[in-house]
């Protein structure tokens, strides 16, 4: 199954989109845009502006999470395990963990990529910035289950998610492997799998470019 997928590999939303596809089996044509872009065919499948938005023939959506229920269920239905749990309590865990990265992880990654885009001189806020940062990723250290996930024995939404925003907190090496042995294996783990590493390299890549240049 291959999906349009509108967006920039940059946004941890993106990624979350990205590697939910990947996961399930699925792949993607990458159509890059930025949010509330006045191509017809984008707003026709994101009419709000928001990216990541996926095409799948007349049926679109817009929503990192729920793009990720959508090919889950789509894989599902032939006979692939299930991104979001089975049991009510497995459910409910990968919920929360999802949750929590794309609200508390993608304020922070949200404010240092804005940091760099528009005060990259800004030491001091990205400091303060870093140490937010710090709190997300101590919590989430002690999160990690001994089998390297956050619930359960397989990668969940709840894994795609942290992934996605540690890998924006990445370009500025606030993950310690020294100070956060658990959660830097849990990523060095998951970016050995094409799933996730491929969608991150292209974010890196282009995060790479464009800091060049400032």
């Amino acid at each position: 199954m291959v999906y349009k997928l509108y967006g920039s590999p940059m946004s941890p939303y993106f990624l979350v989109a990205a590697i939910s596809i990947k996961l399930v089996g699925g792949d993607y044509e990458q159509i890059p845009v930025l949010p509330h872009n006045d191509d017809p065919e984008f707003v026709k499948a994101s009419p709000l502006g928001k990216i990541p938005a996926l095409v799948d023939g007349d049926f679109s959506i817009a929503d990192s999470t729920a793009i990720a229920v959508y090919v889950d269920a789509v894989a599902s239905a032939s006979g692939s395990s299930s991104l979001f749990g089975s049991d009510p309590a497995t459910k409910a865990r990968i919920a929360f963990f999802e949750k929590f990265a794309q609200s508390d992880g993608t304020t922070i990654s949200s404010k240092l990529v804005g940091i760099m885009f528009r005060t990259p001189d800004d030491t001091e806020a990205l400091t303060e910035a870093k140490k937010e940062a710090l709190k997300t990723i101590e919590f989430l250290e002690k999160h990690v289950q001994d089998n390297g996930h956050f619930v359960g024995s397989t990668y969940t939404a709840a894994d795609v998610a942290i992934y996605s925003h540690l890998t924006a907190y990445q370009l500025f090496e606030v993950l310690d492997a020294d100070k956060f042995p658990k959660l830097s294996d849990f990523y060095k783990k998951a970016s050995e799998l094409p799933a996730f590493s491929e969608p991150a390299d292209a974010s890196k890549e282009m995060a790479a470019k464009f800091f060049a240049k400032k």
